[in-house]
């Protein structure tokens, strides 16, 4: 009987050495588990490069001089916004009797610009590109008869798709050429009440002109930029040929002062041309962080002759209302070159 117990414990006491051992087995880590790098053939694969989604989102992490990477040629996407202030060359009017020329000088506009672009890991990309501004201004001073001016208001657009390029010169600066399709706009409006006495009776007239020009074509241009310390100043100069198409609408509404009676004349002409442009821009950007930076800088553009422009002349001498009998030009518009220059300010991220 006692032989027959100690056979028993010893058995329960082997059982449960083999099971012991048997579970220190599994618990240990097999090669299955060891470390290995992401190009492992064992590993998954990841979705894209090592790399491509670096970006930490740290836009307010400072600014690190110890490596340019940390400040120029960033992948990625980027973007760029700047308030205008600009002046725009008013029409020439070298079509109209010289006596009546309107006054030179310029309008001024307020307005926005947009860049939004982004580069891959083989320093090429897209960018597009917007600006709208907009200004109003009385021209010709007061007509002495009525004491009513004229009032114009001048809107420029542009938008631009651009293929953009990033090489790195032998000075540690960035050269990046591109290409692409622009589209631009510009248009005069103008507005004057005046008082008209015509066969006896007298009207209150509102004159107003409409004039405006849509050109495609094609844009190609080359910037260049370079970095010292927190500063960063760029240098951007394009060029590009557009389709325009010109199309104008002038119109009177007389009002009878004894009556109420309204009578409304139009007249409407269009034309076609190509329209050279060049536009020039400086900018100074100072880094507040590694990726955002506030910048300044000017804007010149200038697009030759080809433009439709306003007849600016008050009532009585334009031949493009139904009241005026002084104007011995054509009707019609001016085709004139425009000048918009100006300043520019706004901030940047990641450019």
């Amino acid at each position: 009987m006692v032989l027959k117990n100690i056979l028993t414990i010893l058995s329960l006491a082997v059982t449960l050495v083999a099971s012991c051992h048997v579970q220190a087995q599994v618990d240990i880590p097999g090669p299955r588990f060891r470390p290995r790098g992401v190009e492992s053939p064992e590993n998954t694969r990841p979705f894209a490069d090592p790399g491509v989604f670096n970006y930490d989102a740290q836009a307010f992490a400072p600014v690190d001089f110890a490596s340019n990477d940390e400040l120029d040629g960033h992948s990625g996407f980027f973007f760029s916004y700047d308030r205008l202030a600009t002046s725009m060359s008013r029409s020439s009017g070298d079509n109209l009797q010289p006596n009546l020329r309107r006054q030179s000088g310029t309008n001024n506009l307020w307005g926005n610009r947009y860049n939004i672009g982004w580069y891959g890991n083989d320093e090429r990309g897209w960018m597009v590109g917007y600006q709208q501004s907009e200004g109003n201004d009385f021209v010709n001073g007061q007509d002495i008869l009525v004491a009513n001016p004229m009032l114009v208001t001048n809107t420029f657009a542009s938008v631009e798709l651009n293929r953009i390029f990033r090489q790195e010169t032998q000075n540690g600066g960035y050269f990046e050429p591109y290409m692409g399709l622009r589209y631009m706009y510009l248009s005069d409006k103008t507005l004057e009440d005046t008082t008209q006495a015509f066969g006896g009776t007298t009207f209150d007239n509102r004159f107003t002109q409409s004039v405006s020009n849509s050109g495609t074509g094609l844009h190609a241009g080359g910037r260049y930029s370079q970095r010292r310390g927190r500063y960063r100043y760029s240098c951007d100069l394009a060029v590009a040929t557009l389709y325009n198409e010109q199309r104008m609408r002038a119109g009177d509404i007389a009002t009878d002062q004894a009556t109420g009676a309204v009578g409304i004349t139009e007249v409407y002409f269009n034309d076609q041309s190509f329209v050279p442009v060049i536009d020039m821009n400086f900018d100074l950007a100072y880094n507040l962080s590694r990726d955002i930076a506030i910048r300044g800088g000017v804007q010149v553009m200038y697009l030759w002759d080809g433009l439709a422009r306003a007849n600016t002349l008050t009532t009585n001498f334009n031949s493009n209302s139904s009241f005026g009998f002084g104007g011995t030009d054509p009707l019609g518009f001016i085709e004139d070159g425009v000048l918009n220059a100006g300043f520019t300010l706004g901030v940047e991220w990641r450019r």
